[in-house]
């Protein structure tokens, strides 16, 4: 079982939407302080990759669920289910409100706060996941997959 766990991609994919959604949340804040142009298409890029990278690890998470702990359920498990799913409808959310409206965050408005506490509140899903992703991962008694 520890064989299949080192052979597990899950483990490296899962950083990949944890940065995007960390790097979008900085680049709000830098925006929010600065109104650079720049900035502000950091944080569709960021948005953008979050967009493609989620389901890789959401792939990658449910591959791995299955091959090495057979699928048994847990909490941890569904709560990573459950946000996975929100984190990316977010990321989804930004791009294509930013699609529709190039200028949405620097326009103002409501629009524009809006889109920002969509932004904003990727980390705190963020840390969701991750808390929940840990507890497989570091303790396979907490995670319940160890029979007992």
């Amino acid at each position: 079982m520890i064989a299949n766990q080192r052979r597990n991609s899950h483990h490296m994919a899962a950083h990949l939407p944890i940065g995007f959604a960390t790097g979008a949340v900085f680049f709000m804040l830098v925006f929010l302080l600065t109104r650079n142009s720049l900035i502000e298409c950091g944080v569709i890029t960021m948005c953008m990759a979050g967009v493609v990278f989620t389901p890789i690890a959401m792939l990658t998470g449910y591959s791995g669920w299955k091959h090495s702990y057979d699928r048994a359920p847990h909490p941890a498990v569904r709560r990573k289910l459950i946000f996975s799913f929100v984190l990316l409808a977010q990321f989804v959310a930004v791009v294509v409100w930013w699609a529709i409206n190039p200028p949405v965050l620097s326009s103002g408005g409501d629009s524009a706060w809006q889109c920002t506490m969509i932004v904003l509140s990727l980390l705190p899903v963020m840390i969701v996941l991750e808390r929940s992703g840990a507890k497989g991962t570091f303790s396979r008694q907490d995670c319940g997959c160890d029979g007992g």
